[in-house]
Parts: C-alpha cells; sequence; structure tokens
C-alpha cells in the first residue's frame, strides 16, 4: 500500500505561479452566463480560502461546459486546472493530479505534446504524484518539464522554472547529491540573463546551500550562503538597510534566544538535522519575518515558530535605526 504524503511544503509551489485559478475571460463567447458565473463564484471562494465551496462550484461549471461546449474545449482546461488548484489546497492530490492531467490532454492537444507551454501543468501534476507516493512518475515528469522548456534553447530562462522543481523534489526525496549540479544549472542560467548579482540567485543560492548542507558539504554551503548574503545586501532596499549579518554576528547580538522543543513524535521516529531559518529583524530588534530555507516537516515548523521568539539589540547604521536579515541554525540530536 502506498504512503500518502500528508502535505506539501508551501515552498515547493514556487513553480507553479504562473497559471493560476481563472475567472475565464479570453476565451471567446463560448458557454452559458450561468456557467461563467458559477466559474467566477468558484474563483471568488477559493481566493478567500473556502476551498469546499469552490470545489462545487467548480464541478458544477465544468458540467455545464461539457454540455455546452464538449470534453475538449479551452474552457474545459481552465475549469479544469482551477478544480486542481481547489483539490491540491484542500491536500486531495488525487483528485488534484486527475484534473490537472484532464487539463493536460487538452493543452497537449491544442498546443502539442512538445510546447514549452505545457511545462507549467507538468510541474503541477509531477508534484501531485510525488504527493501521492508515486516517486517515480513525478520524477519523469518533472523531466519532462525541462525537456520541453529546453525547446526554447537549453539556457532559456524559463528553463529555470522546471529545473528548480526537480532540484527540490531530489531533495525532498533525500538526494540532495543529485539536486545540487541541477543548482549550480540554474545558476548559470540566471547569470547569464540576470547578472552576476541579479535578484533570483538569491534564492536559489540558498536551496543549493540546503542541498549541500543535506550532502554534507557544509563549508561549499556556507560560501554559497555568504555569496547569496553579499547580492541581498547589494540589493537591499534604500540606502540603510535592510542590512545581511552572517549567523554569528546575529548569535552575539542576541538578547533572547528561543530554543525549538523537539517534538516527541519527531523523537519517536528518530527523526534528526539541522534547520535553517531566514528572519527579518526591524528596527526595534523584534524578529518580524521567518522563512524555511532548509529543513521539512515538523522540525522545520517548530523552528521557524522559536526564531520568531528571538529578539535582538537595535542596529544602527550611520546613527539611523534600520532592519537585519540573517540566518539562524537549530540542530536536532538524539541523545
Amino acid at each position: 500500500m502506498k504512503k500518502k504524503v500528508s502535505a506539501l511544503p508551501a515552498a515547493l509551489f514556487v513553480c507553479l505561479s504562473t497559471m493560476q485559478v481563472s475567472a475565464q475571460s479570453d476565451a471567446g463567447a463560448a458557454g452559458s452566463d450561468e456557467a461563467r458565473k458559477l466559474n467566477a463564484q468558484a474563483v471568488d471562494f477559493y481566493k478567500e480560502g473556502k476551498n469546499e465551496e469552490a470545489v462545487k462550484l467548480q464541478k458544477q461549471a465544468l458540467a455545464l461546459w461539457e454540455k455546452e461546449v464538449g470534453e475538449e474545449h479551452t474552457l474545459i482546461l481552465i475549469g479544469s486546472n482551477n478544480l486542481g488548484d481547489m483539490y491540491r489546497a484542500l491536500g486531495r492530490f488525487k483528485e488534484a493530479a486527475d484534473a490537472y492531467q484532464r487539463a493536460l490532454n487538452i493543452e497537449e492537444k491544442l498546443l502539442g505534446a512538445e510546447n514549452p507551454d505545457l511545462a507549467v501543468l507538468i510541474i503541477k501534476l509531477a508534484w501531485m504524484r510525488y504527493g501521492n507516493a508515486q516517486v517515480k512518475e513525478a520524477e519523469a515528469l518533472f523531466k519532462r518539464a525541462v525537456a520541453v522548456r529546453e525547446k526554447n534553447g537549453a539556457d532559456d530562462a524559463g528553463v529555470a522554472e522546471p529545473l528548480l522543481g526537480l532540484a527540490a523534489f531530489y531533495q525532498k526525496i533525500k538526494k540532495p547529491a543529485e539536486a545540487v549540479p541541477i543548482y549550480w544549472r540554474v545558476i548559470a542560467v540566471q547569470e547569464k540573463h540576470f547578472g552576476s548579482e541579479g535578484q533570483p540567485l538569491i534564492e536559489t543560492l540558498e536551496q543549493c546551500s540546503c542541498a549541500l548542507l543535506e550532502d554534507k558539504k557544509e563549508n561549499e554551503a556556507r560560501e554559497m550562503e555568504h555569496r547569496a548574503a553579499l547580492i541581498e545586501g547589494k540589493n537591499r532596499e534604500g540606502p540603510v538597510g535592510p542590512i545581511v549579518a552572517k549567523e554569528a554576528i546575529l548569535q552575539g547580538k542576541a538578547i533572547h534566544k528561543e530554543q525549538p522543543h523537539y517534538p516527541p513524535e519527531a523523537m519517536r521516529q528518530r527523526i534528526t538535522g539541522s534547520v535553517s531559518i531566514k528572519i527579518e529583524i526591524d528596527e526595534a530588534g523584534d524578529v518580524t519575518e521567518a522563512k524555511i530555507l532548509c529543513g521539512g516537516g515538523i522540525l522545520a515548523a517548530v523552528s521557524r515558530e522559536a526564531a520568531l521568539k528571538w529578539r535582538f539589540t537595535p542596529t544602527a547604521l550611520n546613527g539611523q535605526p534600520v532592519k537585519v536579515k540573517g540566518i539562524l541554525t537549530f540542530n536536532f540530536i538524539l541523545q
């Protein structure tokens, strides 16, 4: 019996942002006003987080469209993609996969099986296959997404999106050594299109650093983190911050440190490892943002909660209080 993944980290959906739920606006005059209204209301519910209601209305809209325009029309593509997003938000990965597969089948017929634009739906479907513990199927889909984007050129900017998905997937299945060279390829693509200090590099460098840490290459990981910090410092908002501080400096400026508790379930399963949290500190020394950079599951969740409770001596630059960004690392070791 397959073990279903209970939840997918939000970070994994960074590659899914191109094609969002749509309130059909450019599919011509096809379809009835009733179906359009149902679809639009479903989208509104989805945006409000009312996903059960959204699914119900979206299915009604699809049923009407099937009668009105047939089963392979652009409207069915739009509605099926919407339905997939709604199921995904509910953690119902099997139904989401079915909806995305239907949308993809239609898009393939409309655009051709190797069209680069297919990549967005392929990536969505890949994550749902992973969510249902279909690892081999997910890997094949990620690789296909890369291949179709490569039709525009191996170093086209659009290739970065599926490559990042593939690398993150390898990290999730505990193969960081396979993720690292993929991140290096993304870095090369981003350097070509955005320069050696381009903003998109920051997150990729951080993700690569995480994979390197997981691959027990700590020195290389710290070098990668340092490069990301330097780029972020040069891209900072305005002349006085936020500035970027190394972890040792953050530790020295902390006036309250909150250590995460070791979740009993993690101890029972003998889960160990490190979690890196990227924080932003305001002018008063309070942590206002905390983002999980490396590590997953319940260890990451409790680490983020702890990081938000840290407090620091305020930082000033040229006599003016500034915001600070940096990374905190929490280690979980069983005694």
